[in-house]
């Protein structure tokens, strides 16, 4: 059963993640949202203290909905990388089913307690190449270079989030990338900068 109470803040909630979504979090207008959402500024106040307010029950409900949390939505996208194809095509899967979330996260961000999130990720993912860089060996490795790859995998998935693309699109353009990669992990191994996955 809905109350006005729930339903003012479903309506906040929707215009909030539209705005957020089309202009980012710095630049959302609160006047803008409430606007949108037919109702007033004090109905805003009413639900929450301040904008980011919004866009942390935003992200929280999203995450709910694919039942992680923030801390954990990283190690989701990351998981189980061992420059294996299920892997990527998983993760692939992940981005396209969760875009608006994670453009919230990657790409709206900026201002709020989540901006850190693309450089979370990007770190994990730098050192997820890392370690296949290495291989098995305990040698170091070029952080700076398993950073760029890290970018490059960014960019896939910005792709992904901004494109419109089905789950069959993302398996191939995922599978497709994963041969690309190979083949530069094998050129590098060939040419002695590390060691192929």
């Amino acid at each position: 059963m809905f109350t006005f109470e729930s339903d003012t803040r479903e309506a906040l909630l929707k215009s909030g993640r539209d705005e957020i979504l089309e202009k980012g979090f710095e630049k959302a207008s609160l006047r803008s949202v409430c606007a949108h959402a037919g109702l007033t500024t004090g109905a805003f106040y009413s639900n929450f203290m301040r904008k980011e307010d919004l866009l942390v029950a935003i992200v929280e409900d999203e995450l709910a909905a694919c039942d992680c949390s923030y801390d954990g939505i990283v190690d989701i996208i990351v998981a189980d990388f061992k420059g294996n194809l299920d892997a990527e095509i998983k993760s692939a899967e992940f981005v396209v089913a969760h875009k608006e979330l994670l453009k919230l996260l990657l790409d709206c961000s900026e201002g709020s307690c989540y901006e850190d999130f693309k450089e979370r990720l990007c770190d994990k993912l730098a050192e997820a190449y890392g370690a296949l860089l290495r291989g098995g060996s305990s040698d170091p490795v070029d952080c700076n270079f398993s950073k760029i790859i890290a970018q490059m995998k960014l960019a896939e998935f910005n792709e992904l989030i901004n494109g419109d693309y089905s789950f069959e699109e993302a398996q191939s353009m995922a599978s497709r990338v994963f041969a690309f990669v190979q083949g530069g992990f094998a050129s590098l191994d060939a040419a002695g900068f590390g060691s192929a996955a």
